[in-house]
Formats: C-alpha cells, structure tokens, sequence
C-alpha cells in the first residue's frame, strides 16, 4: 500500500491594494524543501503580480521567521523584521502564506486508484519579507486584519479538502508515467490545485476591499466594521 504526503504552499503579500503574487518553479531534488521556500521566498520581489503555487514532499513550516497564525498570539511589531521598499506607499507591508498539506493512499485489489486520508492548512506570517516604517496601535490592528483573512482562507481551503477524503480516485494513465505513485501525485496536485483556484478570487477580493475600504487602516469607523467582519468569520469558520 503506497501512502504520500504533499505540501502546498500559497502566497499572498499586501500593500495597501497592492498585491504581490510569484510563480516560481523550481526542482524539488536540488535541495530540502526549507531551503528552497526561505529562499525562494526572501528573493521574491515586491512588484510581482501572479500566485505562488509550489509543492514539496516535505512540510517546509519550521522556521522561527514564520509566524504561525494562533488566536492567542497576535501580530508583534517585532515580528516585521523585513527590510522596506526605498519608496514605500504605505506604512507597513504584511507577508502572508497559506500552507496546506494533504496525504494519499493507495486503494487495494485497483490497478490505479487512490484515496486523501488527510488535509492540513495553516496561516503564517512571513516575517523577513513583512516590514513597517511606522508604529501604532491602530495600524498594527490592520496588518493583523489581513493576517486573519489569510487564516479565513485557509481554513475555508481546508474545508472544501475535507470533502476530497475518502473518495474513490483513478490515476492519469500509464501513458503519462509508469510510476504508480507518480501518477497518483499529478492527479492529486491538479486536484488541490483546482480547488484553491476556486478560492482565489475571494481571497484577494477580500483583501482588496479591506484595504479600499478602511484606506488601509486610516478610516478608524470602516476599520471597526471590518474588524467585526473578520471576527464573525474567525468565529464561524475557525474558533467554532
């Protein structure tokens, strides 16, 4: 019985309205998957405009300069530790990944057939590459908006992966490969893949419109109402 475990990992830097996105390839041979994401993840510039979307074997979430998403560890100013851009637009800059990691198995007595067993999704903050140039309160409960968001995302990402567990799955044919593992991974991949495509829209929306919406963070009575939006869907979807 083959079992795999993947991880996906999905990018979402703000500025203001701004939004940065890379997509990156790489080889996953040449190196450990931390390797590649801290360094992948340090050169990505600020002016970029697509997703990052990348795959490993291994769960690249161990490095103290990400922050994972906690209710009851909020954002820091200690925690923007990133170098600014020479003219920023706003006053700091919150990096966001959403990592997601699913496991599959193969079915028994098939010739190619395979299963998820498990889904795992998690916020962080990515603290070399989020900075601020000035301090306050106020601000720094708009940076944790978008931290938030990200979480909402990512827990909503989970949910529709949930509905994947235990279905019955065929391979991409021998044709494509005769590895067996090897075919059920592109299948499982385009599957994740699919899925949080279908999310990706809203996230950035919701960003979006956040920022517009409270002139990142400067309209203090738009900022309640979105804080009280944000809460209801933390609560809904995450703290339930």
């Amino acid at each position: 019985m083959i079992m795999k475990t993947l991880s996906l990992v999905i990018i979402l830097g703000i500025i203001s309205i701004t939004s940065i996105f890379a997509l990156l390839q790489f080889n996953e041979t040449n190196s450990t998957i931390e390797e590649i994401d801290l360094q992948v993840l340090k050169n990505t510039e600020y002016d970029n405009s697509n997703w990052t979307i990348f795959t490993s074997e291994k769960k690249p979430m161990t490095d103290e300069r990400l922050k994972n998403w906690s209710e009851n560890s909020k954002l820091t100013w200690n925690d923007f530790t990133g170098n600014s851009p020479s003219n920023p637009q706003n006053h700091a800059y919150t990096y966001t990944i959403i990592d997601y990691s699913h496991s599959i198995e193969s079915l028994p007595m098939q010739e190619c057939k395979f299963t998820f067993t498990k889904v795992d999704t998690q916020a962080f903050m990515v603290s070399f590459n989020s900075w601020s140039i000035k301090q306050s309160i106020s601000l720094l409960n708009h940076e944790q908006g978008h931290f938030d968001i990200a979480k909402i995302h990512a827990q909503k990402l989970e949910q529709f992966l949930e509905q994947q567990l235990g279905k019955e799955i065929e391979c991409v044919p021998i044709s494509v490969s005769n590895d067996k593992t090897t075919r059920m991974e592109i299948v499982a991949k385009e599957i994740t893949e699919n899925i949080f495509q279908s999310l990706e829209n809203e996230w950035y929306e919701m960003d979006t419109n956040y920022d517009e919406d409270t002139q990142v963070g400067t309209s203090l009575l738009k900022q309640e109402e979105w804080d009280k939006i944000i809460n209801s869907k933390l609560e809904n979807l995450v703290l339930k």
